[in-house]
Order: C-alpha cells, then sequence, then structure tokens
C-alpha cells in the first residue's frame, strides 16, 4: 500500500517537473527561433506570435509531462537500481557525470561553438556515457579478480534451499565466500511462510532456516534488502534470478535446476553442493587403509564398503566378512555419470570382527 502511494506521489511530482522543464524549454526555443539563434539561422529570424506560440508551448509542455509520468513509473526500479549498485559503480557514475560535463563546457570553449541548449545536452550525455565506460573500464583492470574473471567482492544473493541447509554459514565463518552477503525480502518472506507452514517437516525447515539468517545476522555481515519484485506474483526463483541479474550480483544455491538455468542466463553462480564434490577425498590405486564390510555385493563374493563420503567400495573375496573390519588395498577407481566407484582387493588376512575394534584376528580363507 506504501508503495502504490509512493509511485503515485512520484508521478505527480515527476509530471509537474516534466511540466515546468517544458515550459521553460519551450520559452528557449521560441525565443532562439525569433532571434535567428536556432541551428545558426542568424539572418534568417521566425517570428512566432499568437496560436503558433501556444502550441508549441503546449508541445513542449505535453512531451515533458510524458516523459515525467515515464520517469515516475521507472522512479522504483532506478532507486533499487542504483542502491544496489557495486560501491564502484556507483563512485564512477558519479564521477563520469562531473567528468562529462566538465569535459562538455572545455569542447565548447575550445571549439568555440555556441550550441543551442538540446544539442548541448545530447554531448554532455554522450561524454557521460563515455567516461562512464572508460572509468569502469580502469576500475576493472585495477580490480582483483580471480583466476574465473568473477569479482570476489560482488554482491552474493542466497537463495531459500542454501539457507535451510545451513552449510553457508560454516562457509562465510572460514572466509571462502568474500563481498557482502545478502538475503532479498522475499526470500525471507517465503522463509516465513514455510515456517508458518501446516506440514510439520516444512515448518521445521522454515524455523531452521529463520534461525541460521538470525546466527548469520549476529556473527558476520547480512543484510535483508528491498527488491522491486517483492511484492510481484512470480516463481521464487525468477524473482532472485531478476535481483540478481539487476544488481550484477551472484547467486548462492545447491539447487541444481537453479544453477543450470541462471548460468543459460550470464547469471554468477556458487553452488555448494559442487564445492563439497570438489572437496571429496581422493581414492587412488596403490592407496591402503581399513573400511567395514557392509553388505555383499551384485557378483559372487563381492562385498560393499562405504568412504566417509559416501562413495562405494566394492571389495573382491569378501562376501564372507560381513560387518567385519579389514584392510584392502584400491586396485581401481571409475568415474561414471552416476558418480565414483572403487574397486579393491583384501590386502592380507588380517581383520577386527564387528564389536572388537583394535584387535587383530587371524582369518583363515576358505580353500
Amino acid at each position: 500500500m506504501r508503495k502504490d502511494i509512493f509511485r503515485k506521489i512520484a508521478n505527480i511530482l515527476c509530471v509537474l517537473i516534466g511540466i515546468v522543464c517544458g515550459w521553460f524549454v519551450g520559452t528557449f526555443y521560441v525565443e532562439a527561433m525569433a532571434e535567428g539563434k536556432l541551428f545558426g539561422l542568424a539572418d534568417r529570424p521566425i517570428v512566432i506570435e499568437g496560436p503558433q506560440r501556444v502550441m508549441l508551448y503546449l508541445l513542449f509542455i505535453i512531451i515533458f509531462a510524458f516523459l515525467g509520468f515515464i520517469s515516475g513509473n521507472y522512479i522504483d526500479k532506478i532507486k533499487n537500481g542504483i542502491s544496489n549498485m557495486d560501491n564502484n559503480d556507483k563512485i564512477n557514475l558519479i564521477l563520469s557525470v562531473i567528468l562529462g560535463l566538465i569535459l562538455s563546457a572545455c569542447c565548447k570553449a575550445a571549439l568555440g561553438l555556441d550550441l543551442d541548449l538540446g544539442i548541448s545536452a545530447i554531448l554532455a550525455l554522450i561524454l557521460i556515457m563515455v567516461s562512464y565506460q572508460a572509468l569502469k573500464s580502469i576500475t576493472e583492470q585495477f580490480t582483483r579478480r580471480d583466476k574465473y574473471g568473477n569479482y570476489p567482492g560482488k554482491i552474493k544473493y542466497l537463495d531459500t534451499n542454501i539457507i535451510i541447509d545451513g552449510r553457508i554459514a560454516d562457509i562465510c565463518k572460514t572466509g571462502f565466500i568474500e563481498g557482502e552477503i545478502v538475503v532479498p525480502k522475499f526470500i525471507l518472506l517465503e522463509l516465513q511462510l514455510i515456517s508458518d507452514s501446516g506440514d510439520s517437516l516444512k515448518r521445521a525447515r522454515g524455523r531452521r532456516g529463520l534461525e541460521i539468517l538470525n546466527n548469520m545476522q549476529k556473527e558476520m555481515d547480512l543484510t535483508v534488502i528491498d527488491t522491486p519484485y517483492d511484492n510481484i506474483r512470480m516463481e521464487i526463483d525468477t524473482k532472485l534470478m531478476k535481483a540478481a541479474k539487476d544488481s550484477n550480483a551472484t547467486i548462492v544455491t545447491n539447487d541444481y535446476n537453479l544453477n543450470q538455468v541462471a548460468t543459460l542466463q550470464n547469471i554468477d553462480v556458487l553452488n555448494v553442493n559442487e564445492l563439497a564434490s570438489a572437496l571429496k577425498p581422493v581414492v587412488l590405486p596403490g592407496d591402503q587403509f581399513k573400511t567395514a564390510i557392509m553388505k555383499e555385493g551384485k557378483e559372487k563374493e563381492q562385498g560393499i564398503a562405504y568412504l566417509d563420503d559416501g562413495t562405494m567400495i566394492v571389495v573382491e573375496n569378501a562376501k564372507d566378512r560381513l560387518g567385519d573390519i579389514v584392510n584392502i588395498e584400491v586396485s581401481t577407481v571409475l568415474q561414471t555419470v552416476q558418480g565414483k566407484m572403487v574397486f579393491a582387493k583384501i590386502l592380507e588376512d588380517l581383520y577386527e570382527p564387528k564389536g572388537h575394534k583394535g584387535q587383530n584376528n587371524t582369518h583363515k580363507k576358505k580353500k
């Protein structure tokens, strides 16, 4: 409700400003045409009187009032876009406006040009845009990037799943994620809806997410921000991607589908599951260690064991040692579409029966 009132007030103010600007610009052009100063018509002044003068004034007023009305409709997006801009971009924008106006004045003075207001404004706008691109390019050259070309200090947007997951809090504490950690308001509202759900499992997940956010806010720099998409009916993932794209931010998630769709839209994504996968312990052929045989394998005489990260180990001739801890040697490691699979063989006849860890017992092979 407040947002709608603010938009209406902004529209009215922008239209009034447009009317005033239209009056002044119309007066300037009519007088310039009458004195022959417009477009270099010094020898051919155009005298405009009566209805024609009124029509020109009305034309300029209507044009500028319409531009003001359009600006009022987009004032929220402009405000949020500027507030979500990177600090370097904000500084570049301010400096480019100052530099563009100075360069415009220097060009007119150096070349002895007597340009009218419209052409002067266009020249200043072009120089401001050129200055902004130049300053941005210089900033990028002096800003530290990682080997993938991303800025470590970019804003990081957290999605609902990664908050409920909880691992992001521990990762942020280690300092591996740089830049401001941000939670859009619509993500917070979704967590609140989940925590109020009639389903006990969903309610527990929502409350866990809110508790994790509260702890993160106390221990680190975490900000909840308003976005233009908070009150718009739209899929949460779509809102998150649009907000991240508008502010040139990075999405932190563990959602595979969100990762793929955001990547297709050229949005930077940090996937915690990919990080966990990259940090899995590496097992190589020839490695020796102890493990417990958990169940029988599909093939004859095979036993199945697991690494700490859940990777399956197929142990030859271990079917009769279920529940025992045996000493094995890795023989082969296969990487498949489903994941990694490790094949091993029993290294020796020493093993620890289940429930007797630490005691070596001699096991005789069946002949």
